[in-house]
């Protein structure tokens, strides 16, 4: 029996652990993919979220958890997905196909990273002009931004597109960041590795923990399958934002 850590939430099995620091949620991370090189592992300053395929390994992860002195707090989960109401839902679906990068299932559409939101879209049988409207900003490498095909761009940064409901979405092309070319910068500052070896993935989330934790900088780590993701957060590279005695581009290059 898995114990009341655990939730069911978008198909996996997940749980949070509080954290005192990058470190020691880092550590949860490492074991929890030793024993489950499948999971999708969220590292932050204050705990640690793993989604599991399956609940076989829960058990495994919750007991290192318990050695590392790192307590769950099922209120801290969350799930949350964007729906559309829309009176062509084929036209709509392919369109954020295109704007997100998702993978398209029915009316679902899903992250291939298992980072951002699901989109769900349903049909309606006529358009409302009064509700279900919103507009997103995302990022995307430049090139992926050309390859989406969608269309000419308007609004005030030449940025934008509308989806066949009036839905808007901004989709910006990522810079560089100086100094460190492996990032990107746009709203957050991100980079994302590929590695095919499981122990060298432990590796890279154990380092970038302890770089971050002795700049006292609050990074997020993503770890997917072949997959480690680095992130400031939202505007937080800036040394405005976060207030810290921090050089983040020089922190990114270390990373």
């Amino acid at each position: 029996m898995v114990s009341q850590a655990w939730r069911p939430l978008g198909g996996a099995t997940t749980a949070w652990f509080d954290a005192p620091s990058l470190v020691k949620a880092a550590a949860l991370a490492v074991h929890a993919l030793a024993v489950a090189p499948d999971a999708a592992v969220d590292v932050r300053a204050t705990g640690t979220r793993v989604r599991l395929s399956s609940q076989a390994q829960a058990e495994a992860v919750s007991g290192h958890a318990r050695e590392l002195g790192l307590t769950a707090d099922p209120a801290a989960l969350q799930l949350l997905d964007v729906a559309i109401d829309s009176v062509a839902p084929a036209a709509t679906s392919a369109f954020w196909e295109r704007a997100l990068g998702y993978e398209a299932t029915g009316g679902e559409l899903t992250d291939p990273l298992r980072r951002d939101p699901r989109l769900l879209v349903g049909r309606v049988e006529s358009a409302s002009t009064l509700r279900d409207r919103f507009h997103l900003d995302v990022v995307r490498p430049g090139d992926a931004v050309r390859r989406a095909g969608l269309g000419e761009a308007s609004g005030p940064y030449g940025v934008r597109h509308v989806d066949p409901d009036g839905n808007e979405v901004d989709v910006v092309p990522g810079d560089p960041l100086e100094g460190a070319g492996d990032w990107r910068v746009v709203f957050a500052t991100m980079a994302c590795y590929r590695t095919t070896e499981p122990e060298r993935q432990r590796h890279l989330v154990t380092e970038a923990a302890m770089i971050a934790d002795r700049a006292g900088f609050p990074l997020l780590i993503d770890v997917r399958p072949g997959l480690v993701i680095l992130d400031s957060g939202k505007d937080r590279a800036d040394a405005d934002a976060h207030g810290l005695d921090v050089d983040f581009p020089a922190s990114a290059a270390d990373l």
